[in-house]
């Protein structure tokens, strides 16, 4: 994922988790860059790969000029809508 962000037009992006639970956050400076980069071949196929381990795949998209604070960003997942893939 790292790799593939810095090929993209991504401002700025952070990672965290460790075992099974990953968390990514990016910052982009359009809402069609970030949705270019979702619909991209390697992004693509890490998805697929990742739908076929991943007990739960969790997206959360805000409108923000900053990235926000780890415990911050894992509150709103926390009260957000889960979608089992």
């Amino acid at each position: 994922m790292k790799k593939q962000l810095k090929n993209s037009p991504c401002v700025r992006a952070k990672f965290t988790g460790m075992g099974m639970t990953h968390y990514t956050m990016s910052l982009w400076r359009t809402k069609e860059d970030l949705e270019a980069f979702s619909k991209s071949g390697a992004h693509l196929n890490s998805m697929v790969n990742a739908k076929k381990i991943a007990g739960e795949i969790q997206v959360l998209t805000i409108d923000s000029m900053n990235l926000m604070p780890w415990n911050e960003a894992k509150s709103l997942l926390a009260r957000s809508r889960v979608i089992k893939y």
